[in-house]
């Protein structure tokens, strides 16, 4: 296994790309699996089946999430107080670099809606970090 780390327009992706082809050339039994983000998925497989289409077959693109399933991992979940304590921590830590709720960090109920907000967004698949 390799981890391939390095800043935006790095190489990294081109990189792969090549290692997978020289695999590929040496080896064309084994079964290569390139994890991706899940936003890149899509993009990955569809430059790979340009590039690769008779040895396709062997490499397999996937994401964290889309191993975690076909593994059939449960990831436990924080329940709405523990998020709640993580949040508050978090804020309280950090509120100095607050732009926009600078006054509002620290009044009744802002955590609540902070995680409100998180929590419909988890829902509708939005990531955020």
């Amino acid at each position: 296994m390799e981890i391939l780390l390095g800043p935006l327009g790095s190489g990294k992706t081109h990189r792969c790309y090549e290692e997978i082809i020289k695999t590929l050339k040496m080896n064309k039994k084994d079964k290569i699996i390139m994890i991706v983000p899940d936003q890149f998925s899509l993009e990955v497989e569809l430059e790979l089946a340009e590039r690769l289409y008779p040895g396709l077959l062997l490499v397999e693109v996937s994401s964290f999430s889309k191993l975690v399933y076909k593994a059939n991992i449960e990831i436990p979940m924080l329940n709405e107080l523990e998020r709640i304590m993580i949040l508050k921590k978090v804020i309280e830590d950090n509120h100095k670099e607050l732009k926009f709720f600078t006054k509002s960090y620290n009044k009744d109920g802002f955590i609540e809606k902070v995680n409100n907000f998180l929590v419909v967004f988890s829902d509708f698949f939005v990531l955020y970090s």
